[in-house]
């Protein structure tokens, strides 16, 4: 084998008259070297830097380039090689095709690889490092994004922001950040996103059940699955259960009132005009028992019931007090009333007023041709008006005819004969019977008390029946 050691700058030139090419199998160079005619080496280590300029620079495909810091510098159209290996750059100024390196492989581990046009099927290609600029975009298919930029890229990965994936958000962040407990609910609140029990989000969302809505009820869920229908009401049928009812006129008419006065009337129990208001006196009388015989009376505070003696001294008639009791003697007086002969007979007839009685009252009729002998007045129990308390006793056509404005103020005894009391000629009545009134009259009308009784002496002026 013929080997070439150069240590310092060798010029290999074509020589005039040689008949072939010049082979060497291994050439050491230690400075630059420089090929202008054909030089075919099998093996070429290179210490410095390799410049080829000619037309053709070919090592066949058993040599190999170890440039190990310098560069290769391709200046001519073609450069075919086997395997190349440097750690500087490769630079080609020329023309590089598909077909420079089909025969080996080039690896450049450092400096930048330039000038190529076209490096045609590659099966296998490490950049281990530097750049790689000025190419088409490299498909998705062949693990690259077919784009020049980072946004046409994500849409051909199909990550488009906003179509493919979300956009980053630091409330998206907090969310992601929660712990998906049980039966919670993301709610924000003015600041972050939190998460909140039911209850605490049912506030939050205004339908607090008890505040804000109703809380389930089996009654109220009873009555909202009836079917709803004119002039019907609804009524429960049992626990949770209901049912409907239809309604009569008068009761809808009812149901419909304005107010309570409205609905009374038209229940037919209005106040004043149906049924009685009520009354603290009444339910006082309510109260007493009926026992037989007894009378409802006043006591200045309450309604009470009353034997009835108890009563008749309330009323101003206590017999042998205020009236006169039954005796036979009475009785033959009044018996001799029904005989056919009165003439000399002596009648009385007594009458008690009290004070409620202000309107004329009959005491009683005197007989066709009687004569009135005396009209006497008892005032058990003084009349209490506050002006005047006057009695009058007569007739219908005259009043005063017995009794002429009687102060009844006081206890008194007053009879016809009296001064106060002028006898006014009266006696024989004549052919026609005569109602004998009485007037009791108040001039405030405020007496609350007063009782007095009226005594009518009178006898038949001639014989007959009464």
């Amino acid at each position: 084998m013929k080997k070439l050691l150069v240590l310092s700058l060798v010029l290999l030139m074509g020589v005039t008259g040689f008949a072939k090419t010049n082979y060497f199998d291994d050439i050491w160079v230690g400075g630059d070297v420089t090929v202008e005619g054909t030089v075919t080496f099998t093996d070429l280590d290179v210490v410095g830097n390799f410049t080829a300029d000619g037309a053709v620079h070919s090592i066949d495909g058993s040599t190999s380039i170890a440039l190990i810091t310098a560069a290769l510098n391709i200046t001519g159209d073609s450069f075919t090689t086997g395997d190349t290996t440097q750690t500087g750059s490769f630079t080609a100024t020329g023309t590089i095709t598909a077909d420079t390196f089909t025969d080996g492989t080039v690896s450049l581990s450092s400096g930048t690889f330039s000038g190529i046009s076209d490096l045609g099927s590659v099966t296998t290609c490490d950049i281990n490092g530097g750049t790689i600029t000025g190419i088409t975009d490299l498909a998705v298919a062949d693990g690259g994004t077919g784009s020049s930029n980072a946004s046409d890229a994500r849409t051909a990965l199909g990550l488009a922001i906003g179509t493919n994936v979300q956009a980053w958000d630091a409330q998206l962040d907090d969310i992601a950040a929660l712990v998906q407990s049980d039966s919670y609910i993301i709610v924000g609140d003015d600041t972050n996103w939190v998460q909140e029990t039911g209850a605490t989000a049912r506030t939050s969302l205004g339908v607090a059940i008890g505040t804000d809505v109703q809380a389930y009820d089996a009654d109220l869920a009873a009555l909202a699955g009836l079917t709803s229908a004119a002039n019907t009401i609804p009524y429960f049928t049992g626990a949770a259960t209901a049912g409907t009812v239809t309604s009569s006129a008068n009761m809808i008419s009812w149901l419909a009132s304005a107010d309570y006065a409205t609905a009374r009337t038209n229940l037919g129990v209005e106040i004043g005009a149906d049924v009685q208001a009520w009354d603290a006196q009444l339910d006082d009388i309510a109260a007493l028992v009926q026992s037989d015989s007894y009378i409802i009376v006043g006591d200045d505070t309450n309604w009470i019931a009353e034997t009835g003696a108890t009563a008749r001294t309330s009323l101003g008639l206590a017999i042998a007090t205020d009236v006169e009791a039954h005796t036979a003697a009475l009785t033959e007086i009044s018996t001799a009333q029904e005989t056919a002969t009165n003439e000399g007979v002596v009648f009385v007839s007594v009458y008690n007023i009290v004070y409620t009685q202000t309107a004329s009252i009959t005491i009683f009729t005197l007989p066709a041709n009687a004569d009135i002998i005396d009209v006497v007045v008892i005032v058990q129990t003084d009349f209490d008006g506050s002006g005047s308390d006057l009695l009058n006793v007569g007739t219908a056509g005259t009043s005063d005819l017995y009794v002429d404005d009687l102060d009844i103020s006081s206890a008194v005894v007053k009879r016809m004969g009296d001064a106060t009391m002028p006898y006014a000629g009266v006696g024989d009545v004549g052919g026609t019977a005569v109602a004998i009134k009485a007037i009791y009259a108040d001039a405030n009308g405020d007496a609350s008390t007063g009782a007095a009784t009226i005594y009518v002496y009178w006898t038949m002026g001639t014989a007959g029946s009464l």
